[in-house]
């Protein structure tokens, strides 16, 4: 038997096939979307999902209900446990699966049913559909520009690369394994979060104080005691490169912006920042952007709306310290408070340094005890970057694993269990 060449998905091993997604439900259940007109949430209702819904575990109590009598219209559109829903728009081509929590539920017009055939793997077939290729040529086949989303007459003829039955449980097995370590990394970086969250509270408020370091009331300052502005303008040059930084919301952290030329630049005013700058946004601190500047970067520039601290005195005073509070949204509050204008999204509120540098803050009263209390929170978050790297290095190795295994590149074996009821050679390869 040859073998078989896609247009799309390229060339596939002997006894593989390429079968459009309409071929692969069940004949009973075709492909479809739901309710056009869902009308007001009944508390006693019919669930139903929406595109905003397929981002991960469908819980039965985050869903919006519809009438009885309105679902009923839409039989055709109900839901079993296992069936694939598949969002049509916005989040195009995000999947999930039906638990049995919500057999009898429906749908949106925005989603569509794929109730799989028993001749195929549902596992398998949502995988192909996750996969690199599939996803581009679902993006090649959206329709519109702002607002993309993919027809039900192109989803069922979109093509699946399918092996035989047994090699799709294998992938399977394969790729479930993978998974699993991904969701585990991200439970621990929840865990890890909440913890984090936890030392925030307790430390940067000193209700939880150390044991052998000063014992002394946190003492109330204003934050100019501590902290002064740093100028350091830019000597303009237009053949120059100008690295441009900006801080994200909510404690996001400082991010490179822009790699200009000088001449590229229309305001010619820049400021020089230094790893360890405390570095606050002037349209958008009420919404927590400040941060500490990290060593990654050191010498780059920011425009004149951006106010860049330093200590007055470094002896006496951790700017770590301030650091880990300009992640609370008490001190994300006192922005605003020093701030002229709205606060409303898209609406710019001026931000006064010298008014900001007149409020009060509490502070440990030894720059020891500050240094314990930045160590402590830099360690929890250090553990929390190392999840997440090692979540990102198994997530790209699964992307190029997948993309071998839904192509043929790597064999696979059948999924058995053996006779002493230990693991096949299939799930050890998932491992």
């Amino acid at each position: 038997m040859p073998e078989t060449v896609s247009r799309f998905l390229g060339r596939l091993p002997t006894g593989w096939r390429v079968v459009p997604l309409g071929d692969v439900v069940a004949k009973s259940r075709p492909i479809v979307y739901g309710i056009v007109q869902a009308g007001p949430h009944v508390p006693d209702g019919v669930p139903y999902i929406r595109s905003t819904d397929v981002n991960g575990v469908l819980r039965a109590d985050k869903l919006p209900r519809t009438e009885q009598a309105i679902a009923g219209r839409y039989k055709r559109s109900s839901l079993k446990p296992g069936d694939i829903v598949f969002s049509l728009r916005g989040n195009t081509g995000t999947t999930c699966v039906v638990p049995k929590s919500l057999s009898g539920a429906n749908l949106t017009q925005g989603t569509a049913r794929i109730s799989v055939s028993p001749e195929f793997c549902t596992s398998y077939v949502r995988i192909a559909l996750n996969s690199e290729r599939v996803r581009r040529r679902i993006d090649a086949v959206c329709k519109g520009s702002t607002f993309r989303e993919i027809t039900i007459e192109d989803l069922r003829k979109l093509a699946l690369p399918m092996p035989p039955r047994e090699k799709q449980e294998s992938i399977a097995a394969i790729v479930d394994g993978w998974d699993k370590a991904e969701h585990g990394l991200n439970g621990q970086i929840k865990r890890k979060h909440r913890l984090l969250r936890g030392l925030i509270q307790q430390l940067l408020t000193s209700r939880r104080r150390f044991s052998g370091i000063c014992r002394e009331a946190w003492k109330e300052v204003l934050i100019g005691d501590i902290l002064r502005e740093a100028d350091r303008p830019v000597e303009w040059n237009d053949e120059a490169i100008y690295d441009l930084v900006s801080v994200r919301r909510w404690a996001g952290g400082v991010y490179t912006r822009n790699r200009l030329a000088g001449r590229e630049i229309k305001v010619k005013k820049l400021k020089r920042i230094k790893a360890g700058d405390i570095l606050i946004s002037h349209i958008q601190s009420a919404y927590g952007a400040m941060a500490m500047v990290s060593d990654d970067h050191d010498g780059h520039c920011v425009s004149e709306l951006y106010t860049v601290l330093i200590p007055r005195d470094a002896s006496t005073f951790d700017r770590r310290f301030f650091a880990w509070l300009c992640r609370r949204k008490w001190m994300w509050h006192q922005a605003y408070v020093a701030s002229n204008g709205f606060l409303a999204e898209r609406l710019r509120i001026s931000f006064d340094p010298a008014s900001f540098l007149k409020r009060a803050i509490h502070i440990p009263p030894t720059i020891e005890e500050q240094r314990a209390i930045a160590d402590v929170l830099d360690t929890a978050q250090k553990e929390i970057d190392l999840l997440r790297q090692l979540r990102d290095q198994i997530q790209k190795q699964k992307r190029g694993l997948m993309q071998k295994l839904l192509t043929g590149q790597i064999p696979v074996p059948a999924v058995k269990e053996t006779k002493d009821g230990s693991e096949s050679r299939a799930q050890r390869v998932s491992r």
